[in-house]
Formats: C-alpha cells, structure tokens, sequence
C-alpha cells in the first residue's frame, strides 16, 4: 500500500497491486497503446489547486511557497503504467472564479474524472462544493468520477472542517473517493492522483468487458458517443501549458 494511504482517507484499497510506474520524460512510449482521459481540478480560488497539481507532475522540484493565481485554465499530462496499460490523465487546472460561463462547456466537456478541491480551514470553501457540483452536472456527463479533496492539511491547527464532515459529505452523494492532502508538505497528492488512475484504469476495463459481452457496442459502450466523458484525441492535441484565451478574467 502506498505511503499513509489509510490514514489519508475513507476509501480504501490497496495501490501496489495495481503496479503503477510514472512514464519518465526520456521514455520511450511510441510503440505503446495510450489511454488518455480528461482530469479537471476545481474549487474556489487559493484552496490549492496548482500546488496540488505541481506537485504531482514537478514532484522532483522544491516545493513552491507562492504560486499565482490561474487565470482561465492550464493543461498537464502525467502518464503511468498500471498492470498492463499505459493511462494518461490530460489535468485541467482551473481558476476559482465560478462565474466565467463563456467557457465552462468547453472545461467540462469529456470530464472522465472531477477533483473539487476544499480548504480544511475555510469553511465557505467546503459549503461551495455544492456551487462547483452544480456546474458539473449541468455540464458533464453523469458518469463522470467525483473525487473531494480537503487541502491544506498542513493548517491542521487551523482547521475549520472536520474530516468526519468531508466523509459523511462523500458518503451521503454516493461520490467515489474523499481524502485530505496537503501540497506544502507533499502529503497524500500523488495517493490521491494514483487512486484517480486506479479508478480511470477499472472504468476502461469495464468498458473492455461490455465491448467483449454485447454485441451491441455502441448501446453499451458510451464511450463512442459523442456526448459521453472519454477522451478521444489525443494528448498532442491539447498539450499546451499556457491559459486558453477564452477564459481569461477582465
């Protein structure tokens, strides 16, 4: 089991069975099949959603004090082995500003797996999940993997929302995973993502399975109709990791 996973949140399986292993920049993974599905990250302003995020991908580098503030959305991709699969997650990094609606059917569209970040020692940020869920049922699929994540773990003397609170929250919507990170002290983050894997990793194996079962692909297979949250093209398509101007705040 990856490091404190049980201790970190209210869901728990056993990581290591999956033999997850971070694509190295210098690999070579041309002759691989890659399956790449849309992440977005989202939640008020400062709760710490690009920490989260750069520590994930940039874990190698020291720890950023400050980081400024997103304006419109950013792109990051990391790539692992699990068992025998090669799995992208295509991360969107947003903004706090709920209230940008130009854009939000595009940051939503295709959304295989939804992190909505919370401060644990704001509690306005835990109540504006509901805001942020909001935007995601009118904007995604109903499939798509919800993951809430208290931030900040760090400020635990702080604290304003108790982990119970963050369980019972996850327990009562039926949502698929809750956990409390903190970026500052690299506590929890690449748990979180790597059961985000995990999860994206037995959805494609579902998918497997009906398109082997029923002839029918495409009444059972969802991910073909255009409607549905995979992701179909591929990562080159969108690795960009500058803000897209359509979302930028005047």
């Amino acid at each position: 089991m990856e490091n404190n996973e049980k201790e970190g949140n209210n869901n728990i399986i056993d990581l290591s069975k999956y033999n997850i292993v971070k694509v190295e920049k210098d690999e070579d993974i041309s002759n691989l099949e890659e399956i790449t599905y849309k992440v977005i990250v989202i939640g008020d302003p400062a709760v710490g959603k690009s920490s989260i995020i750069q520590n994930l991908v940039n874990e190698s580098e020291p720890i950023k004090e400050v980081y400024k503030s997103t304006i419109g959305f950013d792109i990051f991709n990391y790539s692992a082995h699990i068992n025998e699969k090669l799995i992208t997650m295509q991360i969107w990094d947003t903004c706090g500003l709920i209230d940008f609606s130009t854009c939000t059917p595009k940051l939503y569209n295709n959304v295989s797996l939804a992190i909505i970040v919370y401060e644990i020692d704001k509690k306005n940020t835990f109540d504006n999940i509901q805001n942020w869920l909001n935007l995601l049922k009118l904007n995604s699929s109903a499939e798509t993997i919800v993951f809430i994540v208290g931030n900040k773990l760090d400020l635990e003397e702080f604290r304003k929302v108790s982990k119970e609170e963050g369980e019972k929250y996850v327990k009562d919507n039926e949502f698929k995973f809750f956990t409390e990170t903190s970026a500052k002290d690299r506590k929890y983050v690449k748990e979180m993502f790597h059961r985000g894997l995990v999860e994206l990793y037995e959805l494609n194996s579902i998918y497997k399975k009906n398109r082997e079962d029923d002839d029918e692909e495409e009444r059972i297979d969802f991910t073909k109709r255009r409607d549905t949250f995979k992701l179909n093209k591929k990562k080159n398509d969108y690795e960009k990791n500058n803000s897209n101007s359509c979302c930028i705040i005047y």
